[in-house]
């Protein structure tokens, strides 16, 4: 038998050749691949087995040089990503979205300093964040997660290599190994049925598959052969297929789930010796061999084209074809492995007395990388800083910015459609209730929470209840307040629907418990504080089943009864706005692509709009209480047909589904309209 760190480098390729299909295809073809991502999970354990292997054994010789290996790792790693992530940062000036011009240049600077992963993972726990467009450089977190490996464990094998002997050194590496392997392991299980959806990033969770290639390396287990090693050899190649075809981003990831492509990883290197019925000898095909060759150059070029290219041509376009893809993907890595790969591996600084060079030549790159993305950074934000004081310059008629009354008929108003929109795309995200910067805006907390707007000593005190779609709904009130001395109180928690009904994260199903302590706690001091009118509203439930569970429409609607049902019979007016259209795309970035034909960023009604049932509609409806008021402002979203971008010149969304506040201001005189004929009906009560 033969050590498989030797005898399956063919293997090795073809297994890294799968890797890359099954991330290639799932980015392109996600319906039909849903747990592609998997891949990543295989090369994790592949980094883990052959770097391990390769320090083993360098440290028999009582010493690793490090500056040696890391020299190796520049040379074959940061040409071509650094190449990747240079043409990522023009593409962001060139062809994507001006809107995400400042997001994406500081997601290339993480990128560049190999710990974008953490990046990402404190912008996933971002709920403002959600249905966000994909950055550029998002594959990049897996790189970041693997050269971090690169930093860290060599380090660790030349304290070893130092303070063991040589026949000690592998046990050694073992414990360590194992260690690492079970301390990560659980700290995924645990992280990830946390419900956060940051396990996916961060390097914590991720760990353990690069210390179970580690570990295997460590034991330097011979192949098996004969019967066993096909058995073996299929159950692998069953569980990396099975992982690509069952697994979802649904599902708890990666946890214990990603036993299933690591086993399989790992399983798949105990078989080289197969039969020629095995798997194992069907990685050795030559096809599979060249893409395994051509892996890192494929993976790193396939998301910018996969990211770009249906983004700037037409939807039927043969470049925007999945196959079309594919093909683009593929030819980009044999071009950058041939062009860039290649001749910095082996032609540049491959000496010993160089190595040194090699590490500047590396810190070259980054520094490259790092100012182009500052400079970036500041010229983005110089731009929208010009923007935004034109914008404060320039004194504008209500007439040329209506709004809402524009699709008013009795409004009589009719926007001049020369005029530039308001906001201005590049600074929508900014657009936003006060409550977001003034640190109101409640996310992981459990404790109810009271913001105060308006006169303190109003003469009438209004409450604004519910999540981040009632919370868009402050600076309509705040212009009543203004107008009628009014005080305003925010009890605001974003993903925490108001209702009499658990919010179960999806991935994990485990209730999300500080919005039920939120709810009672905030539902406890409205009571007691008998404001004139308490107004809510609640995102819809498809927007809430991307990451949420909840119950079925019907068990909402009595849901909500119940909840509101407390606030009517003690005394107080409820009124209940239903929830705006949802665009199904990146609204800004859409108008900002399309300032002069705005239009091509409206969507049917039918898709966005009536084809939803908002359960707070016939929880109005059904509720027989004279304290329960709908108010529904559909005909101000859209009209018989379509739902504008664009309304009155005013750009209606922030982001995917959250209102402007500029359009929400435009809202104030129809909820003004019902809110005065409540407190009509409650003082003739």
């Amino acid at each position: 038998m033969k050590d498989t760190q030797s005898a399956f480098l063919p293997g090795i390729q073809g297994l890294r050749a799968i890797a890359v299909l099954l991330v290639l295809f799932y980015h392109i073809w996600p319906e039909a691949l849903p747990g592609g991502f998997a891949g990543v999970d295989v090369f994790f354990v592949l980094s883990g087995y052959l770097i391990t292997g390769l320090l083993l054994r360098e440290a028999k010789g009582g010493r690793i040089d490090l500056v040696a290996f890391w020299a190796r790792r520049i040379r074959r790693l940061l040409p071509a990503a650094t190449v990747v992530l240079l043409v990522s940062l023009a593409l962001s000036w060139l062809l994507l979205p001006e809107t995400k011009r400042l997001e994406y240049s500081g997601d290339i600077l993480w990128a560049a300093l190999y710990v974008v992963n953490w990046r990402f993972a404190l912008s996933s726990v971002d709920y403002g964040h959600r249905g966000a467009a994909p950055s550029p450089v998002q594959h990049y977190w897996s790189l970041s997660i693997e050269e971090q490996f690169y930093i860290v464990w060599p380090v660790m094998a030349a304290l070893i290599a130092r303070a063991a002997t040589p026949e000690r050194q592998k046990r050694v590496f073992a414990v360590v190994s194992f260690s690492c392997l079970i301390a990560s392991f659980f700290y995924s299980i645990y992280f990830t049925y946390s419900g956060s959806a940051a396990a996916y990033f961060v390097s914590g969770t991720r760990i353990w598959e690069l210390a179970a290639g580690a570990l295997l390396a460590s034991f330097n287990i011979r192949a098996l052969s004969g019967g066993l090693a096909g058995l073996l050899s299929w159950t692998g190649f069953a569980l990396i297929l099975v992982s690509g075809f069952v697994l979802k981003t649904s599902m708890p990831f990666p946890g214990w789930l990603a036993l299933l492509p690591v086993l399989g990883t790992i399983f798949m290197l105990l078989s080289e010796q197969a039969s020629d019925w095995s798997p194992a000898y069907i990685l050795k095909w030559k096809p599979l061999q060249y893409i395994g060759d051509i892996s890192y150059s494929v993976y790193l070029w396939h998301w910018p084209v996969v990211l770009v290219l249906p983004a700037i041509v037409e939807e039927q376009s043969l470049l925007a074809d999945g196959r079309t893809l594919v093909v683009l993907s593929l030819l980009a890595g044999i071009v950058s492995k041939h062009v860039i790969e290649d001749p910095f591996r082996d032609g540049l600084f491959t000496s010993h007395l160089q190595r040194w060079r090699a590490a500047l030549f590396g810190a070259v790159l980054v520094l490259i990388t790092v100012s182009a993305s500052l400079w970036s950074m500041h010229s983005q934000e110089e731009k929208e800083r010009l923007t935004f004081e034109e914008e404060q310059r320039i004194v504008v008629a209500d007439a040329d910015y209506p709004g809402a009354a524009a699709l008013d008929p009795a409004a009589f108003f009719i926007a001049d459609p020369t005029l530039p929109v308001r906001p201005d795309p590049l600074l929508a995200k900014r657009d936003s209730p006060v409550l977001y910067s003034d640190g109101c805006e409640l996310k992981q907390t459990s404790t109810a929470v009271a913001c105060e707007y308006g006169n303190p000593t109003g003469r009438r005190t209004i409450v604004l209840l519910g999540d981040s779609h009632a919370a868009q709904y402050l600076p309509a009130l705040q212009a009543l307040a203004e107008k009628h001395d009014w005080r305003i109180v925010v009890y605001q928690k974003s993903a925490c629907m108001v209702a009499d009904s658990v919010v179960r994260i999806r991935s994990t199903g485990m209730v999300r418990e500080d919005c039920e302590s939120w709810k009672k706690e905030a539902l406890a001091a409205i009571i007691q504080q008998k404001p004139d009118i308490v107004v809510t509203s609640a995102a819809l439930p498809h927007i809430y089943n991307e990451y949420y569970q909840l119950a079925p429409t019907s068990e909402l609607v009595l849901a909500y009864r119940s909840l509101w049902s407390r606030l009517a019979d003690a005394g107080i007016p409820l009124l209940v706005i239903r929830d705006n259209p949802r665009p199904l795309l990146d609204v800004p970035s859409c108008v900002a692509m399309n300032r002069t034909a705005p239009g091509r960023c409206s969507r049917l009604r039918e898709q966005v709009l009536d084809r939803h049932e908002d359960p707070l509609v016939e929880a109005s409806k059904t509720l027989e209480s004279s304290k329960v008021h709908l108010l529904d402002l559909s005909h101000l979203f859209c009209n018989g047909q379509e739902c504008p971008a664009v309304i009155g010149n005013v750009l209606v969304y922030r982001d995917g589904d959250h209102l402007t506040a500029t359009f929400a201001r435009s809202l104030s005189p129809y909820i003004e309209r019902k809110m005065r004929s409540i407190l009509r009906e409650d003082q003739a009560d």
